[in-house]
């Protein structure tokens, strides 16, 4: 399972429920670029200039008659001053190229209810893992998150151009490894976010937040009752901090069974 946690933070209650019925019944996937994710070290990483034989062959055909003398005059300033300006380029590309759809391996983590979820006011989407299918006609790439104490070397050249988009695009500092994050990339160029139709088939069920209010939730007991989606809340009663959540078979005698 995917989890996609959601804060609804609409004024009036009539765009309340257009926008779950945006999520769930007409559902899409909404896909940004980095400049607009929350952490301000997303695509950190280091340069590192490779050997000089790839650039050699390279280079003499652009300067014939120079010396190898000249070349290694070359290549010694470029080591200096090319990360800089390739680390700019390479940055402001991928930004503007790609973007990205945030999902979590795990609903348990109180932090993601906290973060992404409105202070548990909102709700968590459980995505069947054929969800990714959706993406099969695009460009595309998805995989978990690598968690880094220091960022990564992404060398000139990279050998493999997927390991190359692995260490920018799928790495973060290992602060963030309590979001457990799997992420979906698609090859865009398009300034705004972007909305990819799924199908429900893809939905499992919804999770309810701890603070969610009784409005809220009736609203989206509805919406899973008439799309057939499961319907779960989130108990803080039990011991220890795990935040599990049991399914409502019964809003309204409030009979509960667990599933995951």
């Amino acid at each position: 399972m995917f989890y996609k946690f959601m804060e609804i933070k609409e004024r009036t209650y009539k765009r309340t429920e257009e926008v779950l019925r945006n999520i769930l019944v007409n559902p899409t996937v909404r896909l940004i670029n980095f400049a607009s994710m929350n952490d301000p070290n997303e695509m950190k990483f280091e340069f590192r200039i490779g050997s000089a034989k790839y650039f050699r062959d390279d280079w003499a055909r652009r300067n014939p008659g120079k010396s190898r003398r000249d070349f290694d005059s070359w290549f010694e300033k470029i080591k200096s001053e090319r990360p800089q300006t390739a680390r700019t380029e390479f940055v402001l590309y991928r930004r503007n190229l790609f973007k990205i759809s945030s999902l979590s391996l795990s609903h348990k983590s109180n932090l993601l209810w906290s973060h992404y979820a409105g202070g548990h006011h909102g709700l968590c989407v459980v995505f069947r893992k054929p969800i990714l299918e959706n993406f099969e006609k695009q460009q595309w790439l998805s995989g978990k998150v690598i968690y880094k104490k220091v960022p990564p070397i992404v060398r000139i050249p990279e050998k493999n151009p997927v390991d190359e988009l692995k260490k920018v695009c799928f790495t973060k500092e290992n602060c963030w490894h309590y979001e457990r994050e799997y992420r979906i990339a698609v090859i865009n160029g398009e300034k705004d976010p972007i909305y990819l139709p799924i199908r429900k088939t893809d939905i499992f069920g919804v999770i309810l937040g701890i603070n969610a209010s009784q409005k809220f939730r009736r609203s989206v007991a509805k919406i899973c009752k008439d799309n057939r989606y499961k319907l779960f809340e989130i108990l803080n009663y039990r011991k220890g901090y795990s935040l599990p959540a049991v399914e409502i078979k019964n809003p309204d005698e409030r009979l509960m069974m667990a599933k995951f």
